[in-house]
């Protein structure tokens, strides 16, 4: 499998920079020392390292639930540091966010997850509803929950939440999306399939910032931030694609429509 990453020499705007970031945990342990790094906007990352490195927490710092103990993280424009609390939450609406405890809303159906983040973010009237909601329908039928539309998430399997909880992240084509461990519930077809619809959303603009213990699911010519020992390390491409990829026909048919302030999923097929 072949995913296009962004060159990390090309002058792009940073959507991410941490400068000599470091985290102790409650309990006074060191997490990072000195992290510095960044992310140019439509880059590609997988986030790598052994269990208990601190994948997880780079991750909160940067959807913004931890704050550092020192240092700077800029994202999207915002020094975030000095940030009011307030103000997060405007920041996060413009963040993709997959957890690994999915945080699904238990009461409401799969559908309706799907499209809260366009109903929180008052995306979605009376005029574009109904296209809206045929957008994710279409969403949850690709990444294969169209029998599911309607159940509410203590019916679904693991796997399942996990589908569901990728097409909330992604309904709202975000500038920014962080998963973590995103295919650790799947099956080699399905993350596959979840693989292609990252590369799509890359393509269409969105940065992508993934992290997994599953060194098998990263291409070659994936860009890495390998966590190790409380720092971090930039792992180059083995080898860099430069030919477009050979794509899946569901994702070939499938794209985001980011014109107007409008994000919606469309079916050219239909």
């Amino acid at each position: 499998m072949a995913l296009i990453m962004q060159n990390i020499y090309t002058l792009k705007p940073l959507e991410l920079q941490f400068i000599n970031v470091g985290l102790q945990s409650a309990q006074n342990k060191t997490v990072f020392r000195e992290l510095n790094f960044s992310i140019s906007q439509g880059e590609f990352y997988f986030l790598t390292g052994a269990s208990a490195s601190g994948k997880t927490s780079l991750l909160e710092l940067i959807y913004l639930r931890r704050r550092p103990t020192t240092g700077q993280i800029k994202l999207l424009d915002h020094n975030t540091t000095w940030m009011k609390r307030t103000k997060h939450v405007t920041l996060r609406r413009q963040i993709g966010i997959i957890l690994q405890d999915f945080n699904l809303v238990d009461h409401l159906s799969v559908l309706q997850n799907t499209l809260m983040p366009l109903r929180v973010q008052n995306l979605m009237t009376r005029k574009n509803r109904t296209e809206y909601t045929q957008n994710a329908s279409d969403l949850l039928r690709w990444v294969g929950l169209g029998s599911c539309l309607h159940a509410l998430p203590n019916v679904l399997s693991a796997g399942e939440k996990q589908r569901a909880a990728i097409a909330r992240a992604v309904i709202t084509h975000p500038k920014l999306l962080i998963a973590d461990e995103p295919m650790g519930t799947m099956d080699v077809e399905n993350a596959s399939k979840i693989l292609h619809l990252f590369a799509k959303l890359n393509q269409l603009g969105t940065t992508i910032i993934i992290a997994t213990h599953n060194e098998k699911l990263i291409p070659k010519n994936a860009h890495r931030l390998h966590l190790q020992n409380g720092y971090i390390h930039h792992i180059p491409p083995d080898n860099i694609q430069t030919t477009q990829p050979h794509a899946n026909p569901a994702i070939t048919h499938t794209h985001f429509n980011h014109d107007n302030n409008e994000h919606t999923l469309k079916n050219e097929n239909d």
